[in-house]
């Protein structure tokens, strides 16, 4: 209830919004889930309310083992996919960070191990970034003999041709 304001204007919101963090999540099996740069600037100190992230070191990461859904949407940068190579505050920017501000790296290696991208759109930047809104839905396994494979239908696989404008003429 209640009511919002959108560019000073009051509006009826679509939907209620509920409060809490990742240790919810398990509450919600139906809904998606929306991280938007959940861990930009994350701090290493973490209150007393936030057992899970201080468990697993972030929010995305807390996130990730609580939700129990299928699909997750996420928006920020990704790995190989950044113009942004150092992290704030890193000082010199000796180390080259190929993940993007926006989401913890164990977070994308977990995601990518879990779920499969079926959608990924550009989203307006600033030139030193590459945002992206991408969802996510959780892969199938399967055991055949001793290994562990992933089964994604068909019609939920990406192409995977791709070519920058400069090597489009090679497809």
């Amino acid at each position: 209830g209640g009511d919002a304001r959108a560019a000073g204007v009051a509006v009826e919101p679509f939907t209620r919004v509920e409060k809490g963090g990742p240790e919810v999540l398990g509450d919600y099996t139906e809904s998606s889930l929306l991280l938007i740069y959940p861990d930009d600037l994350e701090s290493t100190a973490m209150d007393e309310d936030e057992v899970m992230e201080e468990e697993f070191g972030c929010l995305s990461l807390a996130s990730l083992a609580a939700y129990k859904g299928n699909t997750i949407i996420h928006v920020g940068e990704w790995l190989g996919d950044t113009l942004t190579l150092s992290m704030e505050g890193q000082g010199t920017p000796d180390f080259h960070h190929p993940w993007g501000r926006s989401t913890n790296p164990q977070f994308q290696i977990q995601l990518n191990a879990t779920f499969h991208k079926v959608l990924q759109l550009p989203l307006p930047n600033w030139g030193s970034v590459r945002n992206c809104l991408t969802v996510w839905k959780r892969t199938v396994t399967c055991v055949a003999g001793e290994d562990l494979y992933a089964f994604i239908p068909p019609n939920e696989r990406l192409d995977l041709e791709m070519s920058s404008p400069s090597m489009r003429h090679l497809l």
